[in-house]
């Protein structure tokens, strides 16, 4: 069986002092978010490689573990057990508890704060905080 060779990347984000724990790419804007595991989020323009369009170090403070875009705003989770919701510019819109949010159940809060409506129970009948 040959060997399949890894291409070589077109280009390397750098920026991250540490490892990055979530990536998140808006395709209406080409703007791709990262998020590392000591909490700092970068937006990288997608369509100049040479540099990053902001840069937050103080939206978690341990640690990144997802993030969603939905309509100009934003939700990143970290391991401080908070959800933050944030604008392009990472100004703090709310900020909530997490609660050990999954990343199925923050999926649907990013749907309910897109529509400002009440998420969609699951059909076993239980609501998730």
């Amino acid at each position: 069986m040959p060997k399949t060779q890894v291409p070589d990347p077109t280009y390397v984000y750098r920026g991250h002092e540490y490892q990055v724990s979530a990536l998140f790419y808006d395709q209406n804007e080409n703007v791709l978010y990262s998020g590392d595991v000591e909490g700092t989020i970068f937006a990288w323009d997608t369509r100049r490689t040479y540099r990053s369009l902001r840069k937050s170090s103080n939206l978690h403070s341990r640690g990144i573990l997802s993030i969603i875009g939905i309509e100009g705003t934003f939700l990143s989770q970290g391991r401080d057990d908070k959800i933050v919701e944030w604008d392009d510019r990472f100004q703090v819109v709310v900020e909530k508890p997490s609660a050990s949010m999954t990343f199925c159940q923050m999926r649907r809060l990013a749907d309910y704060t897109a529509n400002k409506s009440k998420p969609v129970e699951p059909a076993d009948g239980t609501v998730d905080p």
